[in-house]
């Protein structure tokens, strides 16, 4: 069937209506690929590119557990925003046991009972598990995690008619993504605190901070430990974030000076940031060739990782904190500094989820 042709010279919305759900009683193959059309054609009439591929998704929904696997499979070959948007608004709401209310549905149309239907038990175990399986590999997928950030803004605007809140989404997404990639434990911190209070040497900090990116970055969907800058230069880590966004992190040790007696900056601050700089210079001189190595890299932010700020005068402190107004593409921070910004999102996290911040990791 040429859906888009269909959609063409339909003579009414209620034609439409009346062609998905037939398609939805019809468990035949070629029914099943007929019905996963409306999902992949976007029809032209703005009033109705909403509401079709939400009925689309009802019919498919109805299929059950087949028809869960269906739609999220449908997810990546769905073009444009509005399509996959659609497909994972029916996963979360059929995760809950709700039908997603139809945005631009028509006045006065009567929907067949095959699209008003109530996913079953089956069905809403297979959308949350498809729900949770999208929401982890956004994690690690620009373009899904492009249209995790898209679908949960739009559902924020539709609140108001959803049987399913906002606050709902906001929640479970973000004890997901906890789960499942923000590993961030009181014992590590723990740990991280008791190896700061230890003069130990440099790449044992870097192998602990490699092991648990967290600390450095909670969106870090990728650790590149001692990326080659071509024969110039060798970076302690680049960092690839969930947003695509690339950092270049220099890692010092936490009893290294950044400060004189003075309250100059100490030589060897100066040369870390120096390095700093030249890494960031090196990308956007070479960016072909960077590109290669980190894909999608563009204009990276740099990291510097040294010292500890309950050395810093107040002085001092107001001085790092000038030279990271003017420099905004570099981040200074000291070993304390992330550790202080570990406890507090293990505190936020467990907020969230309802744990109490003070028990075990």
């Amino acid at each position: 069937m040429d859906i888009g042709k269909f959609l063409n010279d339909a003579g009414s919305f209620e034609e439409i209506v009346e062609k998905i759900a037939d398609l939805a009683k019809d468990r035949s193959e070629t029914a099943t690929t007929d019905l996963s059309g409306f999902l992949l054609v976007k029809d032209q009439n703005t009033y109705d590119k909403f509401s079709i591929p939400a009925l689309a998704c009802r019919g498919v929904l109805d299929r059950g557990r087949d028809g869960v696997r269906l739609l999220a499979a449908l997810i990546d070959k769905a073009e444009g925003r509005i399509l996959p948007a659609t497909i994972v608004e029916s996963l979360w709401f059929a995760a809950h046991g709700e039908l997603d209310p139809i945005t631009g549905m028509r006045q006065g149309v009567q929907l067949p009972s095959v699209l008003q239907a109530k996913p079953t038990p089956e069905t809403i175990s297979a959308a949350r598990e498809a729900f949770r399986e999208f929401v982890i590999q956004a994690q690690n997928d620009h373009d899904k995690f492009e249209l995790l950030v898209h679908f949960m803004n739009s559902n924020s605007m539709k609140s108001v008619i959803a049987p399913v809140t906002a606050d709902t989404l906001r929640t479970e997404v973000f004890q997901i993504i906890r789960e499942s990639s923000i590993k961030i434990t009181k014992t590590l911190l723990d740990e991280y605190e008791q190896l700061l209070s230890q003069g130990l040497n440099e790449e044992t900090y870097q192998q602990f901070l490699s092991s648990n990116p967290v600390l450095l970055d909670p969106l870090a969907s990728r650790v590149i430990p001692k990326q080659p800058l071509g024969l110039e230069f060798k970076t302690d880590y680049v960092i690839q974030r969930l947003d695509n966004q690339y950092f270049a992190v220099e890692i010092e040790k936490p009893h290294d000076f950044l400060f004189t007696k003075a309250d100059d900056f100490s030589a060897g601050f100066t040369h870390a940031f120096g390095q700093v700089i030249d890494f960031l210079e090196w990308v956007d001189t070479h960016a072909e060739y960077a590109r290669h190595h980190m894909p999608g890299i563009s204009s990276p932010r740099g990291v510097l990782v040294m010292g500890m700020r309950t050395t810093f005068s107040p002085s001092q402190a107001a001085k790092l904190k000038r030279l990271c107004i003017n420099t905004p593409n570099i981040e200074v921070l000291t070993f304390d500094d992330l550790l202080e910004r570990g406890r507090t999102l293990y505190s936020n996290i467990h907020r969230s989820a309802g744990v109490n911040a003070e028990g075990k990791g």
